[in-house]
């Protein structure tokens, strides 16, 4: 429809954000900040620093944050935001990468984490991000080798000696930071003979079920979404009601395709329109409700029928869409998974859940981006914070540089 209008005036949202305003500093401090690494004989201080920010809320914030976290994200919403909207909206944002639905408990806490994140969005979307990145690297003397998957993490005597690839090929090195998932860098990368008893049950455990498949469109020209004709919006999810993310979620737990799947759709011609010659645009979509493990798997009938829901969803808000399609792509989590090793296709390499979080994340046995194996870190999304912030390499990197003296 023509949307609705949030902002100042707005009781539901003043109180909402009133709340937020309350509670973020300590909340961006927690998911920013690097992880304290959890064992026997850790160091407390950063566990006490990060209690003592939680206590100095004061004692009502605090209350309220502790109340919020057990809700789920509709419970919480419905209490300041009366259009359904609005609330598929926030809660649309806020449960991709979990295995929830709005009215799963605890909900509400990863709509706090989003709310934590939130910032300017980046031009031009992921890829620009990548491209930036890159660039950064490369003009600080990094090489970076694509096409050179890695087959195997050299461990010797509990030690990381460096890896090998595909092509055989051996890069010797006293640190690797592994930005695959955990479950991929020590289940399958390292020789099973090298990883502690304790540390494969730890990771084992780690879940990872991706319900988000991806389709990409090419289109003869600009995208036109009813109501904003003339307008060129760069992103927007379909899904007006919290009912249609609860059903999307029931397709993906019963192993169903979805009916009506819940898209967020970015168009990064907008911000880069050399990427489509000719006048055309391309649409990329993320997919909510596409279970990893589909009942009788991703054959090509249900690709094409997944491909044809997307496509019919899409039109409720860009009319006549169907018939200017001159290209697309779909990519099932099994694809996901197999093309970029998103464990489960998952895309933050694990589900986002109170006990997947910070220092719990991706498990207690390894928190701290540390894996017991000396020079091994993890550095994905699946550690501490989830999301595709790079800030998870990050951490690792200084983490890896700090136990290596440099």
């Amino acid at each position: 429809g023509p949307g609705i209008v949030l902002g100042p005036g707005n009781a539901g949202h003043d109180g909402y954000q009133r709340l937020l305003d309350e509670l973020m500093p300590a909340l961006r401090d927690l998911w920013e900040g690097p992880p304290p690494r959890l064992s026997v004989d850790g160091p407390m201080l950063p566990l006490l620093r990060e209690a003592l920010a939680i206590r100095r809320l004061g004692r009502s914030a605090m209350r309220e944050l502790l109340r919020i976290v057990a809700l789920s994200v509709e419970d919480w919403l419905v209490e300041h935001f009366p259009d359904p909207r609005v609330r598929a909206g926030l809660a649309g944002g806020a449960l991709l990468g979990t295995w929830m639905g709005p009215r799963s408990p605890t909900g509400a806490t990863a709509l706090l984490l989003r709310e934590a994140m939130a910032g300017d969005a980046v031009v031009g979307g992921p890829a620009g991000l990548v491209r930036v990145l890159a660039e950064a690297a490369e003009s600080s003397g990094v090489t970076i080798r694509t096409g050179a998957r890695v087959r195997r993490i050299r461990v010797v005597r509990g030690a990381v000696t460096g890896v090998v690839l595909d092509g055989g090929d051996a890069l010797d090195a006293s640190l690797v930071v592994s930005a695959v998932g955990p479950r991929h860098t020590l289940l399958d990368l390292v020789d099973p003979r090298q990883v502690p008893a304790d540390l494969v049950d730890a990771v084992r455990t780690v879940r990872t079920r991706g319900i988000v498949a991806r389709i990409d469109l090419a289109l003869d020209g600009p995208l036109r979404l009813a109501h904003h004709e003339g307008e060129r919006i760069e992103r927007f999810r379909v899904g007006a009601h919290p009912d249609d993310l609860e059903r999307a979620f029931d397709d993906a737990r019963h192993r169903r395709l979805p009916r009506a799947p819940v898209l967020d759709v970015r168009v990064p011609t907008v911000a880069h329109p050399e990427l489509a010659p000719h006048g055309g645009e391309v649409v990329s979509i993320l997919a909510t409700g596409c279970a990893h493990d589909l009942a009788g798997g991703w054959t090509p009938e249900a690709r094409a029928a997944l491909h044809d829901v997307v496509l019919t969803t899409l039109e409720t808000v860009a009319p006549g869409l169907r018939d200017r399609v001159v290209g697309a792509a779909v990519s099932t989590p099994a694809d996901l998974e197999a093309e970029f090793g998103l464990e489960g296709g998952h895309l933050f390499h694990g589900e986002l859940a109170l006990d997947q979080f910070h220092a719990l994340r991706p498990s207690r046995r390894l928190s701290g981006h540390a894996t017991g194996i000396r020079g091994l870190f993890l550095g994905s999304s699946g550690c501490h914070p989830a999301g595709i912030t790079a800030a998870a390499g990050l951490h690792a990197a200084e983490v890896a540089l700090a136990e290596a003296g440099a």
